[in-house]
């Protein structure tokens, strides 16, 4: 089993829609995929059409079924209280290792596990870094999303000497091919290591499908950069 968090530190990246979009596309794949909402917006919830769920029922992992290939774990609006109980606790940035991903792989042989998180960087957001395999970087093409990425990359090589098997890519989201704005920036995001050259375009589909809780990989140059992205995180 494969846990992969998608994180910014920005909101309105995309990282809800880069979730969805990428449980799908690995669903396409025959595999099976547990989606979990760390988001106290809970918009991954709302576009899989899951209601929110009490913080008991988060603890004690109620999962809820989208289709025969994907699950998720819904938000619960008492993430504030959870996080005050975990940062009580001796070894807090273990939590959710321990006490839901261990439940989760106990529910169903699920081949993933996608994390969506929240913006900032809160201590379930640490926690869903401790617990992953790999974290998936979610930038626009704009400065201000740029902004953050070197602090997050900091936060992460911090995780990476505690959880070694951490590692990190960076993937464009909302591309608009001939932008100029766009040429600009690509030198600064091709100074980054990580980042992978995956270009999702930027499409009136994906507000759309996402208010008719619709993925929108039907679209062909959507589909061809997921399937970058299945092949990159895998």
């Amino acid at each position: 089993m494969k846990i992969i968090t998608v994180a910014n530190r920005k909101g309105g990246t995309g990282k809800t829609t880069t979730a969805y979009n990428l449980a799908f596309s690995l669903a396409l794949k025959n595999k099976l995929v547990c989606l979990v909402d760390l988001d106290s917006q809970g918009n991954l919830s709302l576009i899989s059409k899951v209601d929110a769920i009490s913080l008991e029922e988060f603890k004690n992992c109620e999962i809820k079924k989208i289709n025969d290939k994907i699950d998720i774990l819904p938000f619960t609006k008492d993430f504030p209280i959870l996080e005050n109980e975990i940062n009580s606790l001796l070894d807090r940035n273990n939590y959710l290792r321990d006490n839901i991903i261990t439940k989760i792989d106990d529910a169903r042989t699920y081949d993933y596990v996608i994390i969506d998180t929240s913006p900032g960087m809160n201590i379930l957001n640490i926690n869903a870094f401790f617990a992953s395999d790999e974290a998936a970087i979610i930038v626009n093409s704009d400065y201000f999303s740029l902004s953050g990425l070197r602090q997050l990359i900091g936060v992460i090589n911090q995780v990476q000497g505690m959880n070694t098997k951490l590692d990190y890519k960076i993937i464009l989201n909302n591309f608009i091919k001939g932008r100029k704005y766009f040429d600009s920036l690509e030198p600064i995001l091709k100074s980054f290591e990580k980042y992978t050259d995956i270009k999702i375009p930027s499409r009136q589909a994906f507000i759309e499908n996402s208010s008719l809780s619709k993925p929108t990989i039907d679209l062909e140059d959507v589909y061809t950069e997921y399937e970058k992205m299945c092949a990159v995180l895998s």
